[in-house]
């Protein structure tokens, strides 16, 4: 039988979210980093049923990933909760490990002598050359099905809804998709403005209210609530006059 360590297949993309190696790591955050890295490395390892040995570069990478996630746990206090709060959307990024064939030479280095880039580090151009052979072998609804069940693995619930509307409910969803984030942003009256149309026109309480009412269900939010013109409108008289309205 033969007991020499399996190797990783080539080409194999291992990828965390910041956040899963922040559970790995969250209750050894003040051991060396180098251990650290070592627990991330094992469990590549496991991953690919194989010994694993990080590239230089990949560990460089991982070592400032692990630096700056004491730092941020520091800045949170070392609360648990308040930091995945705080930082949410930093450790929803993802961090992706491509291995190499270990078995044809170095580890830091392709069949070609090339190092092993980071997806993250990718151009598009290179992205694009890397995924060309998938997108070749595949249709673009079993891709778009594979990247919305892959977000939803890695708990992007809002976005892998988002795929699952534009590429299968409807096809003109992504259109106004496109259209919503190009619409420019709703400007709000100032209170001021606002009173000053509630002024000119005349408009008693539960008219101004009643407008407004019209204007949220049409999701606008283009007129202030009440209280804030009223406070305009008190700004407006003399220290020593007090306004009430009923």
């Amino acid at each position: 039988m033969d007991s020499s360590p399996k190797c990783p297949t080539y080409g194999t993309e291992i990828s965390y979210l910041r956040r899963e190696i922040f559970e790995f790591l969250k209750s050894q955050l003040n051991e060396n980093v180098n251990a650290q890295c070592g627990i991330i490395e094992a469990d590549v390892s496991n991953k690919l049923q194989g010994e694993y040995v990080m590239p230089k570069h990949v560990k460089e990478s991982l070592r400032q990933l692990i630096m700056g996630m004491k730092k941020r746990w520091k800045e949170a206090s070392r609360c648990e909760k308040y930091f995945l709060e705080k930082f949410h959307d930093w450790l929803n990024v993802p961090f992706t490990i491509a291995t190499v064939d270990e078995c044809a030479g170095s580890p830091e280095t392709t069949s070609g002598g090339r190092p092993s880039t980071l997806w993250s580090d990718l151009s598009d151009r290179s992205k694009s050359r890397r995924t060309e052979k998938v997108r070749a072998e595949h249709s673009v609804d079993e891709l778009a099905f594979a990247t919305q069940m892959a977000m939803r693995s890695a708990k992007q619930l809002d976005a892998s809804k988002v795929v699952k509307d534009i590429t299968v409910c409807s096809p003109s969803k992504a259109s106004t998709y496109l259209k919503s984030v190009e619409r420019a942003p709703e400007e709000e009256l100032t209170p001021a403005e606002a009173l000053s149309l509630l002024v000119e026109y005349r408009l008693s309480k539960s008219q101004y209210n009643g407008i407004r009412a019209v204007s949220l269900n049409k999701n606008s939010k283009m007129y202030p609530a009440y209280y804030k013109v009223l406070q305009c409108k008190e700004q407006c008289y003399p220290a020593d006059i007090t306004l009430k309205e009923y």
